[in-house]
């Protein structure tokens, strides 16, 4: 069982556009994605330990990001972190690989 300890050091910073802020974020159970989304519409996967976008992504080396066309409020994993639900302002949730960008399933007026 590893003990349980108090962060003494900071880490990265994740810096937003001028115009763009997260509204949330979550990390995947398996630890392997840091995703935010934005008030843009942007869901956008982070190296959290260099506080920079993952670029080992194909879609996102290539700035083809997921996104919404309003705010993104909400976001969770699935339990085996293969798959990733995001909600935006406009009522509509969607449901992503984050290893390939691609959306799964659309569900209009969901929320």
């Amino acid at each position: 069982v590893e003990r349980e300890a108090y962060v003494s050091v900071a880490g990265p910073v994740i810096k937003f556009g001028k115009k763009s802020h997260a509204e949330c974020a979550a990390f995947s159970p398996d630890g392997a994605f840091l995703v935010s989304g934005s008030i843009d519409g942007f869901l956008e996967v982070w190296d959290f330990e260099r506080g920079k976008l993952r670029l080992d992504l194909p879609y996102q080396e290539s700035d083809q990001l997921m996104m919404h066309d309003a705010a993104v409020l909400s976001l969770g994993f699935s339990r085996d972190s293969e798959l990733l639900a995001s909600g935006s302002q406009d009522g509509v949730l969607k449901v992503w690989r984050p290893r390939t960008g691609q959306c799964v399933r659309r569900f209009p007026k969901a929320h």
